[in-house]
């Protein structure tokens, strides 16, 4: 009988040897590096109170944390240190000022970690936006996100105007007006979001793309698709007590191809006051939408293209 324990013994050791290993690779600290540079103009001067700033993708996942961690102010000189930012495989680091278009070093190479980097800023472009009901009333207080330039996931507002407390630099004022006079020349790509939680609930517009230019850029923001809907039966008429239903979005690259989401299971309650035995309330400006709707027994339904900008729609199965 010793035989037995002896091999469960060893092999309990060897489990806990591997644990306490992960243990101390997961609580060393993360490796560090300090990055130093340059802001200037055009014409060679430095440019004071810059910010320059870094993000990195490990493996295909966005670091979100890399803005907190690695972001800087130019001096009088317009130099910068970056100290504390964690190592990671996809880096790419900016800088940004006032009045200037901001500048990309994408990718930040590991050869860069120990040279000096300098940004050379051109004058900044201008991208006006007002945003307004879908009876043309403007829309205050509505939130602005870089989310998308050069390929990259930006998600952050650190590349915006300054801003006061009295405004926020990623918020529309009281007229539903937003600007950005220190815009890149290239295309960039926003979310637009209502994200005060009042009525009424309005569509976020996601990657909506825009390039700098003299004129304002009227966007309309839609209530949310508030679809609902019956399961009968195709002959008797009567509601189906069991189904799944999901949406799909369609893709604006390939007709044909719908990601659909989590089906809810639901069953039909004869108590209830409402008229329809289900109901999605969507939120994001898609290419389109669709409904698909399952019952043992039956074969499934997949609804006609739903528009994002519907609002409220009956769609029976």
């Amino acid at each position: 009988m010793t035989k037995p324990f002896n091999r469960a013994a060893r092999a309990i050791a060897v489990l806990s040897a591997i644990i306490l290993d992960l243990s101390i690779l997961l609580s060393a600290e993360p490796e560090t590096y300090t990055l130093m540079g340059t802001v200037r103009n055009e014409k060679g001067q430095p440019i004071a109170g810059a910010t320059v700033f870094g993000s990195a993708f490990d493996y295909g996942v966005w670091v979100h944390d890399i803005f907190q961690n690695c972001h800087a102010k130019t001096d009088e000189s317009g130099n910068f240190t970056l100290a504390g930012c964690n190592k990671h495989t996809d880096v790419f680091l900016c800088a940004r000022a006032d009045g200037f278009a901001p500048e990309m070093i994408d990718p930040l190479v590991p050869d860069d970690f120990g040279q000096p980097i300098h940004f050379t800023l051109k004058p900044g472009k201008t991208i006006s936006l007002q945003t307004v009901s879908m009876d043309n009333e403007p829309l205050a207080d509505l939130r602005i996100t870089l989310v998308r330039w050069r390929g990259r996931h930006i998600g952050t507002n650190l590349f915006f105007d300054t801003g006061t407390p009295e405004r926020p630099n990623d918020q529309t004022d009281e007229n539903g007006r937003w600007q950005w006079t220190s815009a890149p020349a290239d295309e960039v790509a926003f979310d637009i979001v209502k994200t005060d939680g009042s009525e009424p609930r309005l569509i976020r517009w996601t990657e909506y793309k825009l390039t700098a230019r003299d004129t304002t850029e009227t966007v309309t923001m839609y209530p949310h698709l508030d679809i609902t809907g019956n399961v009968l039966h195709a002959v008797t008429d009567e509601p189906l007590k069991e189904f799944s239903v999901q949406y799909g979005i369609g893709s604006a690259a390939e007709e044909d191809r719908i990601s659909w989401h989590q089906p809810y299971e639901l069953k039909f309650d004869e108590q209830k006051t409402e008229r329809w035995a289900y109901r999605m309330v969507l939120d994001r400006m898609v290419h389109r939408y669709y409904v698909r709707v399952e019952a043992d027994g039956y074969e499934p339904y997949i609804s006609p293209p739903i528009e994002p900008t519907w609002g409220k729609i009956v769609v029976d199965a």
